[in-house]
């Protein structure tokens, strides 16, 4: 596990160009194509050239967790990590699982406004 500081370290060392705007995407989707663009820059970034195995059904694929809390600057909070193994479900991104449970807890406890960028969209 690799420990980045912040969106620009995760998009220099994955060797990915400044965020985009997505000016041809329709204003209101825009953010969250941004996110998500972010989100998998830092995720690669953390997972330090891992990346999961979805044919091996045996390999944990670590998620952070959030939950609503109104009395968060976002609206939400990390919560835990979770694993699947082998089942791929709408809301668990294939470029978006960590390698380790402290990857997934490190990602979700640093980078939770990028995430819920994604949730709501």
């Amino acid at each position: 596990m690799k420990e980045i500081e912040s969106v620009e370290e995760a998009l220099a060392a994955t060797g990915n160009p400044a965020v985009l705007s997505f000016s041809d995407v329709p204003e209101d989707k825009r953010s969250f194509f941004q996110n998500i663009y972010k989100a998998t820059a830092i995720t690669e970034a953390i997972n330090d050239g891992w990346k999961a195995d979805w044919t091996d059904p045996d390999q944990k694929k670590w998620i952070p967790v959030f939950r609503v809390d109104k009395t968060a600057p976002s609206g939400f909070v990390f919560v835990f990590a979770d694993c699947v193994c082998s089942f791929a479900f709408a809301g668990y991104a294939a470029r978006l699982c960590f390698e380790s449970k402290n990857a997934a807890i490190f990602g979700g406890e640093n980078f939770t406004e990028i995430f819920v960028g994604i949730i709501m969209g």
